[in-house]
């Protein structure tokens, strides 16, 4: 299961639903230079881990903005949370996540 957490103009931020042992996460680390379709465009992008401070910032604003789906990955991927800041802040310090940088995009 791959999520897109956050999006900015040159990167996505996808967490790993399932962990590090996903294929497509595995894929990425060892060749990070890759293409995605993503909201109907086609993408070269270059992937890069995410520290874990980055990832908690990244979860934290998922959260917020989405806290209904929030919850949900939270509870497909294993873990329950309260709901507080605090708690999503912990859950992407412990989840896997990928910068994906955009590197060229066309329709």
């Amino acid at each position: 299961m791959v999520e897109v957490v956050d999006c900015s103009a040159g990167s996505l931020t996808v967490a790993a639903g399932f962990g590090p042992r996903s294929d497509w996460y595995r894929n990425l680390l060892a060749r990070p230079a890759a293409s995605i379709v993503w909201g109907g465009r086609s993408a070269a992008v270059t992937a890069a881990p995410l520290p874990a401070e980055q990832a908690a910032q990244a979860m934290l604003r998922y959260a917020r903005r989405h806290p209904r789906a929030a919850r949900g990955l939270a509870g497909v991927m294993g873990y329950q949370v309260d709901g507080t800041d605090s708690d999503y802040l912990e859950l992407g310090r412990r989840l896997r996540m990928l910068s994906l940088d955009l590197t060229s995009a066309q329709r």
